[in-house]
């Protein structure tokens, strides 16, 4: 029995140190994908230039929210396709004063309704779950609006969108 004792502990010590070597590399890798997907290549935030008459709705997504807030959603304004947002990100969509459906698609989807008035920004953030891509839309003061816009990037398209502003 004393000839077990010490090979058991010593299986236990050695089991320990791989379980500790296996925690430490997947909390590397996990380290490494939520800095490698918190990164926005688009241009940083510039307040978009809107005809006379019109307005702009900034739909952003900051880059809070974890490692594991969601890959990319999709918006929609008006029904047509205003591109594709990730963390860090924000989309300029110009359009007339009136009323606008802003839709966004996750793992489910977030409505809001915008009136936009002539030459007045409106600002929607989108927030997701900690563990997920189930979008919320919460409207902003265009004091907070500006100040959480200055800390993203904008969103990649790959053609123009209709609602862009010149």
């Amino acid at each position: 029995m004393t000839a077990s004792c010490p090979v058991y502990f010593s299986f236990r010590i050695t089991r320990s140190r791989s379980v500790w070597r296996c925690a430490a590399a997947l909390a590397a890798i996990v380290a490494a994908a939520a800095l490698g997907g918190c990164v926005s290549s688009g241009e940083p935030f510039r307040p978009a230039v809107a005809p006379e008459g019109t307005g702009v709705i900034y739909i952003f997504r900051t880059a809070g929210g974890g490692p594991f807030a969601g890959g990319r959603l999709r918006v929609f304004v008006d029904q047509e396709p205003a591109g594709e947002i990730g963390a860090g990100e924000y989309i300029a969509w110009g359009a007339g004063p009136g009323e606008h459906l802003v839709r966004v698609e996750g793992d489910s989807e977030a409505t809001a309704m915008v009136n936009l008035l002539a030459d007045t920004p409106e600002f929607l953030e989108i927030r997701t779950e900690a563990f997920g891509s189930k979008p919320v839309l919460e409207r902003r003061s265009q004091e907070d609006g500006m100040r959480l816009l200055s800390e993203t990037r904008e969103a990649p398209y790959k053609d123009e969108r209709p609602g862009e502003p010149g």
